[in-house]
């Protein structure tokens, strides 16, 4: 039975596009820089790349059965961050990043046989019953199997039908059970065990307030909030979340997008928020090393507030008029960035369609980026690397590390922090890009 396997890609060249294939058992996709490849980076700006970088495997689709095959991959293959040497089991949402620095992509596959649009990242089907499970990725909780239930149990998923340009489209909201917090507090301590902690008075904590503005009219940009109910019947679109859901739009080719508006209304919520990443220094009154996400979070892909367990996606007839409607989970919200967010509507939703759309330029100003309590001004940023130099207006008690040439101990923690040996010098700096070595990350952000 064919399938359709969906590339998401979210960093390098091809950022922000969807590739899509339909495969059979048996067959393999070849992803690199050769003009063989199925899946092509470019020659130039995909430099961490291999020409013949991996292969995926399609297995049985139905028992989710995919797998990552290293190829002459000279910078490495990673999935959720590890590096792969052998051949690696895959499953729908997992990151694969080509080479440490190099290009992300997200994997997610489709059903054929599924009456349902092809909706890249959003209309993905439940994985089958027994599909065997597959390893969790170090530092983050295990995903126990989804259990199919019966609508009528609380707490199950919602399944709607909606039509989408004339053929029905599946959303589903799955239910999936959260393991226990001791379960998950024990493997914790066991991964922040296995490496020493950084010598107290070594590592600062950057964090960074920032808005999304109009730069025309420097009104805020906010995306739109619908009440979760029902017309008629006041029962809840999503069981479960919150009085108010998100709204997506779905705009060609296939690519969704949060609905966005200047219109100051309730619930409608300001684009914005808060990151926070570590920082250090390893030269004396010299410039501390972080993440470009705590530099520019709106370069990086958006942090949906954690309440919003569920959306809303949207679909527009040529004439504004709203048409059909979904109900979305929160593992389908799309991989957006702030910084690149160009279409809003004029004055909000209406309850028959959509005001005229405007494209905006959209800026992001920062609202205070401090360390420590210090006022801290962003120097150069690396975005190929991920790494950001930020210059403090005082010193907020950091000592600064000594650079080693050892081993690096396994990465973990916030973005930014220091990767150690097991001398406590540091060797690299994880960053949203994986783990870089701390002379190249020197060299990336120095003038």
């Amino acid at each position: 039975m064919s399938c359709r396997v969906i590339i998401r890609h979210s960093t390098g060249s091809k950022a922000s596009t969807v590739e899509e294939a339909t495969v059979h058992p048996g067959q393999e996709l070849t992803f690199g820089r050769d003009t063989g490849c199925d899946i092509r980076f470019d020659q130039d700006r995909d430099e961490y790349v291999s020409r013949r970088h991996m292969k995926l495997v399609v297995g049985d689709p139905d028992r989710l059965d995919f797998t990552v095959v290293e190829l002459s991959a000279r910078n490495g293959t990673f999935v959720n961050r590890r590096r792969v040497q052998e051949p690696a089991p895959i499953k729908p949402g997992d990151v694969v990043q080509l080479g440490a620095g190099g290009p992300e992509f997200v994997f997610d596959f489709a059903r054929e046989d599924l009456r349902e649009t092809p909706v890249s990242g959003v209309a993905a089907p439940p994985p089958a019953e027994n599909a065997p499970p597959a390893p969790s990725p170090a530092g983050r909780r295990p995903r126990p199997a989804a259990r199919r239930r019966s609508p009528k149990k609380k707490g199950a998923g919602v399944l709607i039908l909606v039509g989408l340009g004339g053929a029905a489209g599946l959303y589903a909201v799955r239910d999936v059970a959260v393991p226990a917090f001791e379960r998950v507090r024990n493997a914790a301590m066991k991964v922040f065990a296995s490496r020493p902690s950084a010598p107290q008075g070594s590592v600062a904590t950057i964090e960074h307030r920032w808005r999304l503005l109009d730069q025309e009219s420097g009104r805020a940009v906010r995306q739109i909030y619908l009440t979760n109910r029902q017309e008629g019947s006041g029962q809840p679109l999503a069981p479960g979340a919150g009085p108010e859901l998100p709204v997506f739009v779905l705009r060609e080719p296939n690519r969704l997008e949060p609905l966005l508006t200047l219109a100051e209304r309730e619930p409608y919520r300001a684009i914005g928020g808060a990151a926070t990443a570590a920082a250090f220094t390893v030269e004396e009154n010299g410039p501390m090393l972080t993440s470009s996400v705590a530099a520019a979070p709106w370069d990086a892909p958006y942090a949906w507030p954690a309440h919003d367990s569920a959306g809303i996606v949207v679909v527009f007839d040529g004439d504004g008029k709203l048409g059909q409607t979904a109900v979305l989970a929160r593992r389908q919200f799309p991989r957006w960035v702030a910084a690149n967010a160009e279409l809003v509507l004029g004055e909000g939703l209406r309850d028959d369609g959509a005001n005229p759309q405007t494209r905006i330029r959209a800026t992001a100003v920062s609202e205070s980026l401090t360390a420590e309590g210090c006022a801290v001004k962003v120097a150069r940023i690396s975005q190929t690397d991920g790494v950001a130099a930020v210059e403090p207006s005082c010193r907020p008690g950091v000592a600064p590390f000594s650079i080693g040439e050892g081993e690096a101990l396994r990465a973990g923690g916030p973005l930014g922090n220091p990767i150690l040996d097991s001398n406590r010098r540091v060797v690299g700096i994880y960053t949203g890009n994986g783990v870089v070595p701390i002379r190249r990350a020197l060299d990336s952000i120095r003038p």
